[in-house]
């Protein structure tokens, strides 16, 4: 049986190449271990079982006493982005010319880093950090800060987008202020107020008979009692101010107030039209006046409308006869303001004139749809920011490989921030003659630190290993 454990698969460069770390031990069937020289096929999957491996590598390896094994894979076939594309990879291990070891062993989510190309092509005011080919740190050490760049010009606003369904209507809104009364109508004549008949018995329904001639006009019965006004409805909120628009059609009449004290007598009104002539009955006696309904709430006063053209005049009725003159009553107050006229057509525009000062805030209407939004204006040119304006800091750490093979170095953020990007530089084994046996740059300590660790073919001078780490805020 084989074991994989992928302790610490690591990104050697921010691209291609890569190199993953892999350790394990090998045993027989007795659970001994395997030990000495073998070749060991490492091959990775899409899936669990089957299919065609993407990436394959064959690597003579010494297993210890106890069959233990710690190897670097991509150092011969390259380990490219696309074999690790986010989804789920597993890794098959054959020893020797033996059959491949089953089940496959899944990898863990570390080595997706290599696709992640952590802070590759971070740039502050037009210079990298980081080069995306090495993974090293090439930014500046100091005098990281400068000043903000300007900011770009606003882009043009996007055209207006279709009129979308209409909104649902709003909450009512606090009452407004009562509008200013309206002109006082002319007092027409007051006529005798005749007396009061007494109200005769309702005979029985008798058949419809012919319209006959217009009789007298009996005397007016007294007045019912006005029913109680009711509750003026509370006004919805104020809506923002939309653009002026042009005049809109005439809104509906709102519903008539309260009655007031009756005024003096009208003019008669047009004759009705005459029915169809039936069989002649009697004329039943008038039936008596019922009572008179309640009023009901006063509306709104809405704006006063252009004056509508004058309507033709009424037929005349015959003229009732005319009792005798009675005392004259007292004066009538000002009758109900006659109903509003229909808007005339709409003139041609004017010119603009001047913006006069705001008027008071009317009732909130119904709110209009959201207009698509436009497209985003180009972006204005990058000013030479810096990191410390931008709320980053760079934090370094240093160890010398003091004439050993290994070198390692962790930078810790500080103040609560995390790890967005980091890299090193010092990791020179092939300019001094020797092979690079393990290369790790990675997040560590929870994604609070930057760790690099650097492992040569023979001993080093005193190079030193620089550690950089990229820190924001979360």
């Amino acid at each position: 049986m084989a074991l994989l454990c992928v302790a610490a698969p690591v990104m050697a460069y921010a691209q291609t190449p890569a190199l993953l770390v892999a350790e394990g031990h090998f045993a027989d069937a007795e659970d001994r271990p395997v030990t000495g020289a073998h070749d060991v096929t490492f091959s990775i999957y899409a899936s669990g079982e089957g299919g065609d491996a993407l990436w394959t590598e064959q690597q003579s390896v010494t297993l210890d006493a106890s069959g233990y094994y710690k190897v670097v894979l991509g150092m011969q076939t390259e380990l490219t982005p696309e074999v690790f594309d986010g989804t789920m990879r597993w890794v098959g291990i054959q020893l020797d010319a033996g059959e491949e070891f089953t089940p496959r062993e899944p990898l863990a989510s570390v080595p997706y880093a290599l696709r992640a190309n952590v802070a590759g092509g971070l740039e502050v005011g037009g210079q990298p950090l980081v080069d995306t080919m090495t993974g090293e740190w090439i930014g500046p050490v100091s005098n990281i800060g400068g000043p903000t760049g300007p900011t770009g010009p606003e882009g043009p606003a996007g055209a207006q987008g279709p009129r979308g369904p209409a909104g649902a209507t709003g909450p009512a809104g606090p009452t407004g202020a009562v509008g200013p009364v309206g002109e006082r109508g002319l007092l027409g004549p007051a006529g005798p107020a005749g007396p009061t008949g007494p109200q005769g018995v309702v005979g029985p329904e008798g058949p419809a008979g012919a319209t006959g001639p217009a009789g007298a006009t009996g005397a007016a019965g007294p007045q019912g009692v006005a029913g109680p006004t009711g509750t003026t409805g509370a006004v919805g909120p104020q809506g923002p101010a939309g653009p002026q628009g042009g005049l809109g059609p005439m809104g509906p009449v709102g519903p008539q107030g309260p009655q007031g004290p009756v005024g003096a007598m009208g003019a008669a009104g047009p004759q009705g039209p005459i029915g169809a002539q039936g069989p002649a009955g009697a004329t039943g006696p008038a039936g008596p006046q019922g009572l008179a309904g309640p009023a009901g709430p006063m509306g709104a006063t809405g704006p006063q409308g252009l004056t509508g053209p004058q309507g033709p005049a009424g037929v005349a009725g015959p003229a009732g006869a005319v009792g005798p003159q009675g005392p004259t009553g007292p004066q009538g107050g000002v009758g109900p303001q006659g109903l509003q006229g229909p808007a005339g057509p709409q003139g041609p525009a004017g010119a603009q004139g001047p913006v006069g000062p705001q008027g008071p805030a009317g009732a909130q209407g119904p709110d209009g749809p959201t207009g698509a939004t436009g497209p985003d204006g180009p972006t204005g040119a990058t000013g030479p920011g810096s990191l410390a304006t931008l709320g980053y800091q760079v934090i370094t750490a240093t160890d010398s490989f003091g004439g050993g093979r290994t070198a390692e170095a962790s930078a810790q953020c500080t103040g609560g921030q995390l790890v967005i990007g980091g890299g090193s530089e010092g990791c020179t084994c092939n300019d001094n003659s020797r092979d690079l046996e393990e290369y790790e740059s990675h997040p560590t300590n929870g994604n609070t630190a930057w760790r690099a660790y650097c492992r040569c073919s023979g001993d080093m001078n005193n190079e030193v290993l620089t550690t950089y780490a990229i820190c924001a805020n979360p």
